[in-house]
């Protein structure tokens, strides 16, 4: 019982903070929380300088493929989420070395394709669903999430327990400190220079980083309590913020900002399902891998 509470209050108010965050990066920015969209766009503009032709892809036609990381929104989020995450991770004496086995390398690849995969076919991610997509009242966001959580419970069945590694050697403390150091320091010398939008996505990314990192918040871990362990507390933090995002994602619908709609069909339901696994074989869901 005493584990229940320690991780209900501990988890609550990380997810919580996060809710309404995202909920006032829609307002001020307009877009999704999201980060494998981004994703998508770094792994195209790879195979465009190894001279893939990719101009026809449909999918890099519907999020666009025009500017650079800087430049895009998304992409100014995204480093920002990395560089909140190595502030936070330098803070806590988290940074380590962590030498996978031949086995975790193999789940991590294997678990990372499906992922991929699944998140292309679904439209986004959990992020995009759990804490944009089901708030903004978008029924490919509730149809990716259903068969998200069949797909993980399904493969719990197989893969009860993480691919993840504990770290037994930390880097000192100093190099730790460094590192957070250097992470702030790239913050600011980001927010000196961008501007506007832009400016906003930064503090946001920070701001998503720092806590996911701090709260070592997992969608999977949150759902691997509920369907291994029968532990319900991370997985009611999240029904919470996903209620509390809604709330104030309606606000905004009715002060006149356009919803993003994206479409349903069997693709969403398949891409949920093997993001499901995906992440389950993997042993962490984006937010795990980031930090």
């Amino acid at each position: 019982m005493r584990t229940f509470f320690t991780q209900k209050w501990a988890f609550m108010p990380c997810v919580l903070a996060l809710s309404v965050a995202s909920v006032f990066y829609f307002g001020l920015v307009g877009t999704y929380w999201a980060v494998t969209g981004e994703f998508t766009r770094w792994g195209a503009s790879i195979l465009r300088l190894l001279g893939v032709h990719i101009d026809n892809l449909g999918y890099l036609k519907i999020i666009g493929l025009t500017g650079n990381v800087l430049s895009r929104i998304d992409g100014v989020m995204v480093v920002g989420m990395f560089l909140g995450m190595l502030c936070a991770a330098g803070l806590s004496g988290r940074i380590g070395l962590n030498l996978p086995t031949k086995v975790q390398m193999w789940r991590a690849f294997l678990g990372g394709l499906l992922a991929g995969l699944g998140a292309r076919l679904g439209l986004g991610c959990n992020l995009a669903s759990f804490l944009t997509g089901i708030p903004q009242f978008s029924l490919h966001a509730w149809l990716f999430t259903a068969a998200t959580l069949s797909g993980m419970g399904l493969a719990f069945k197989w893969w009860p327990t993480s691919c993840a590694k504990t770290i037994h050697q930390k880097a000192p403390q100093s190099l730790n400190t460094l590192l957070a150091f250097l992470g702030f320091v790239g913050l600011m010398g980001l927010a000196w220079h961008l501007r506007h939008k832009l400016f906003d996505a930064l503090c946001f990314g920070a701001f998503f980083g720092f806590v996911i990192s701090k709260g070592q918040i997992c969608f999977t871990t949150a759902f691997r309590h509920l369907f291994v362990h029968r532990q319900s507390a991370q997985a009611q933090a999240l029904v919470w913020a996903m209620a509390l995002g809604s709330v104030g994602i309606f606000v905004y619908l009715q002060l006149g900002m356009p919803a993003k709609i994206m479409w349903a069909s069997p693709g969403i339901v398949l891409g949920g399902w093997l993001f499901g696994v995906g992440i389950v074989v993997a042993g962490g869901c984006e937010c795990g891998w980031m930090y």
